[in-house]
């Protein structure tokens, strides 16, 4: 009987320990790295990132200023320079 306690213990163990929960809110303060990629048509400019954490609160400081609108999508009168890939951290 004891067997039967210890085995539905570790499994119970395992799968509390295996749960990965993310929250969705990307919060600021976790932005680790801005991986950034310059399009300009007819060139091909390497990538480079930003991870200097000067640099990186100045960027929180950019997107907090940023009124974001759900569900809208933006009209552009030319192409984007830089695509921008956002690294979070989390615990």
């Amino acid at each position: 009987m004891k067997k039967v306690y210890l085995l539905i213990s570790l499994v119970t163990l395992f799968l509390i320990g295996c749960k990965d929960e993310v929250s969705d809110k990307k919060d600021l303060h976790m932005l680790s790295r801005v991986d950034v990629f310059p399009i300009v048509e007819g060139t091909k400019m390497e990538e480079f990132l930003i991870v200097d954490e000067k640099e990186l609160s100045s960027i929180r400081e950019v997107f907090e200023q940023v009124q974001w609108t759900p569900n809208v999508e933006a009209e552009m009168e030319r192409m984007e320079d830089f695509q921008l890939t956002l690294f979070y951290t989390y615990n």
